[in-house]
């Protein structure tokens, strides 16, 4: 005979992203630990559960251990979260309480007074949900670890015999400070154990979450960043990102028709573009044409930036007849400007994915993925840029970097972060220096899915635009500017000598021909009057 399956019933977070790393919610009637140090988010988390729930109509109940209850009503509006009118709606009951210091085995806490408290309300709400927030602080009172123990095993019995949901905090010290409660009285009593972390690296600090264990449950094993932004909590989780769900779309122009045949055709819509080259070769330029180009179209483009400002880009295009102002003015262009340096990797993701569901571009830019290594470390550059072309292919959005790049040999130093497998098409842009001036060369390295040109192009930048030009090749290698005029102007006085040396060359045969006609008519003359005596004669 088959045996059933039991399948475990889960209550959700409504946290973004938390719901899908624990595969639909946390275990609805069990208890769940939230740990993790000072700062790393465990109130915030909790609170948000409660808050989002009543939101849900779901009615819960909140017991701080350790701060009172206005400064966490207070806390709570930072995040536009508004307690006391879910209080209002007995949606939310908020319940602070202090226990008095002491250093004894025993204490002056009443679990049975607080558990009555607390059961009634919950039966006058019907609320089955329940936050206890900060718990080590209460347990603190009881330097007894047995009673400590004892505490907590009350607290988890009651909690499940009751039917709760439960979400407890507790504090998890590091660098060697002793933890107010025994970790492995909580990893037993837990069904559901979420650790928060907070770290500083490179003088940025980051936030990350993992679940160290789910009861009956699958869940996302691996460590995940979050942050807590302007209205909560926002976890990136890596699984959450998949590959493109349908192929490359139709050809996009560029702006520029000689860029357009190089490419095969112009830029496939949904592509992940790469433009990469040195400071100066013109890579802002490629890409606000292609801004401007769509918004022509009537389509949305986002320009995020990390190393200008909007007024900046916006002036400094006008110099090659790039006019991107009414395009901004008309809401078809938005800018996103900031420094690297800012805020962590995970914040600038989530920030830019924020603003890419509030205002649904069709097309991204990043200018430049090589200043996202300022945000931390190199990993944390990989993680921002995998991430968002992820996230962009995951949505059918056009997504092109700029890379700015001092080696240029191989695709992984093109892309800069090791993310030459997902790009979709390379344009390269190099400096030529030679006779005292510099060129531009733009080469198409790669163009998926295009019969894409591979010769090297003369780039240009003036005040009437971008134009490209074949790179023309004399003496055996390839000549631009000065040296291109030089060869060009030789090339075109051979020519006119070649030229004219036909031309008379044509005149002569033109005589020759002559007098061979000449000749010939003389013979036939001559045929004839021999003819005509010797009729006569017969």
């Amino acid at each position: 005979m088959e045996k059933k399956h039991f399948e475990l019933k889960k209550v959700p977070m409504y946290i973004s992203g938390l719901d899908q790393i624990l595969c639909d919610g946390i275990p609805e009637g069990r208890t769940t630990v939230i740990e993790g140090g000072p700062g790393c988010g465990k109130s915030v988390m909790a609170m948000e559960f409660i808050y989002r729930s009543a939101l849900a109509k779901q009615p819960g109940i909140i017991v701080n251990f350790e701060e009172p209850e206005n400064g966490v009503r207070e806390n709570c509006l930072t995040l536009g979260w508004d307690l006391e009118k879910l209080e209002a709606e007995n949606l939310v009951f908020f319940h602070g309480f202090r226990a008095k210091p002491i250093s004894h085995t025993g204490g002056d806490f009443d679990l049975g007074a607080f558990k009555s408290i607390i059961d009634n309300q919950a039966k006058n709400m019907k609320a089955r949900r329940i936050v206890l927030d900060a718990i080590d602080v209460l347990l603190r009172n009881f330097m007894d670890r047995s009673r400590q123990e004892e505490m907590l095993y009350d607290i988890h019995s009651w909690l499940k015999e009751s039917g709760y949901t439960a979400i407890i905090t507790v504090k998890a010290w590091q660098r060697g400070r002793i933890a107010a409660v025994d970790p492995e009285i909580v990893d037993y009593l837990t069904d559901c154990l979420i650790f928060l972390d907070r770290r500083v690296k490179n003088q940025v600090t980051t936030r990350r979450l993992r679940v160290e264990k789910y009861r009956g449950s699958n869940f996302l094993t691996n460590e995940h960043p979050f942050v807590i932004g302007e209205n909560g909590i926002l976890v990136m989780p890596v699984s959450q990102t998949r590959f493109r769900d349908r192929g490359l779309g139709e050809r996009l122009g560029s702006g520029c028709n000689e860029l357009d045949l190089a490419l095969g055709g112009g830029y496939r819509r949904y592509a992940c573009i790469l433009i990469a080259g040195s400071t100066g070769a013109g890579k802002s330029s490629i890409a606000a044409l292609f801004a401007k180009t769509r918004c022509d179209k009537s389509e949305r483009v986002l320009y995020i930036s990390f190393e200008e400002s909007e007024p900046e880009i916006v002036n400094n295009m006008k110099s090659v007849s790039i006019d991107l102002e009414p395009h901004v003015a008309e809401g078809r262009l938005l800018f996103s400007t900031c420094m690297p340096e800012s805020r962590g990797a995970e914040e600038h993701l989530i920030g830019a994915i924020q603003t890419m569901e509030s205002f649904n571009p069709e097309h991204v830019i990043v200018d430049a993925i090589s200043a996202c290594q300022r945000m931390g470390t190199e990993r944390a550059a990989f993680d921002f840029v995998i991430r968002l072309v992820s996230y962009c292919k995951e949505h059918n959005v056009t997504v092109m970097l700029l890379n700015q790049t001092t080696n240029t040999e191989t695709l992984e130093e093109l892309s800069g972060t090791d993310v030459s497998s997902t790009i979709d098409s390379i344009i390269r842009l190099s400096l030529v220096e030679r006779s005292g001036e510099i060129n531009r060369i733009l080469t198409v390295m790669k163009s998926r899915g295009s019969q894409h040109s591979n010769q090297f192009r003369e780039f240009h930048l003036t005040s009437e635009g971008i134009s490209l030009k074949e790179v023309y090749v004399g003496s055996g290698k390839v000549l631009t500017g000065v040296e291109r005029q030089i060869q060009e102007e030789l090339d075109s006085r051979k020519l006119m000598r070649v030229e004219r040396k036909k031309q008379r060359l044509l005149a002569e045969m033109q005589v020759l021909q002559s007098e061979l006609d000449n000749m010939d008519l003389d013979m036939k003359l001559s045929q004839n009057g021999t003819k005509q005596r010797t009729e006569m004669r017969t």
